[in-house]
């Protein structure tokens, strides 16, 4: 497949709170969101604590949109070990393939990235979102100088998705728009709007669309494309690795 030339990113990932597989119980919250996304025209990168309701996340949004994997520190963290690291990503990505779900984003908590990241990339990751306050910490370690590049390789295949900003229902936006905009200028401007803890009987926040809209107005403000994390990834190199080709949310 043929790569598009490397172009300055907006990012969005959206944290979504924990919900059943069960297709039959419709989740008014999540019916709003997705209406919400449609009439934004921006593809963004959805992340689940677990895979079981992929597919029916799936059949809400637009192809255009991402779905990936939230790493808990139970089998995430470096203590946790490499044996349990590999098992539970792995069943997490069969559970997301047997939906036509195909996984190749990541996102990290607060805490150090597995040193086992020859296993991300053998089961085909290739990015991996990192909270700002990781970045700040020091939590993620790079060869690379972090202010080389607004996206950094981790190993061949395999790049972080730095977040510069983040929103919760109820905070101002005030708060996002200064580090959105510096960072924009930077050539790459990554939001996080965490949704974990809503109850999905609750309505929507109408502050999100302020929030996605303080994102994407910096695409007219130059040569800036609004990307999935595994978007933003798949531009970063001239080839992929061999394993899953497919982009989340495409059907396998």
């Amino acid at each position: 497949m043929a790569r598009t030339a490397r172009q300055a990113a907006l990012i969005c990932s959206i944290d979504l709170p924990a919900m059943s597989g069960d297709a039959s119980t419709p989740h008014p919250w999540l019916q709003a969101l997705a209406q919400e996304l449609a009439a934004c025209d921006a593809p963004v990168t959805m992340t689940l604590l677990d895979m079981a309701p992929a597919g029916y996340v799936h059949s809400l949004f637009s192809l255009q949109h991402e779905l990936a994997l939230r790493v808990e520190a139970s089998w995430g963290h470096p203590e946790a070990g490499r044996p349990a690291f590999a098992q539970t990503l792995r069943s997490q990505l069969q559970v997301a393939q047997a939906q036509g779900v195909t996984v190749t984003t990541l996102a990290w908590g607060d805490f150090p990235l597995t040193p086992h990241t020859d296993l991300l990339v053998k089961l085909g990751i290739s990015a991996v979102r990192m909270s700002s306050a990781a970045m700040k910490t020091g939590l993620l370690r790079l060869k690379a100088p972090a202010a080389a590049a607004p996206g950094q390789m981790i190993r061949y295949g395999l790049w972080t998705a730095p977040a510069v900003a983040q929103w919760r229902p109820g905070q101002s936006i005030r708060t996002i728009r200064r580090p959105l905009a510096q960072a924009a200028a930077e050539g790459m401007a990554h939001l996080i709007c965490d949704f974990s803890q809503v109850r999905l009987d609750a309505p929507l926040d109408p502050s999100f669309r302020q929030a996605l809209l303080e994102l994407t107005r910096h695409r007219h403000n130059g040569a800036m494309q609004v990307q999935t994390i595994g978007q933003f990834a798949d531009s970063r190199l001239p080839a992929r690795p061999s394993a899953p080709a497919q982009s989340i949310l495409r059907a396998a």
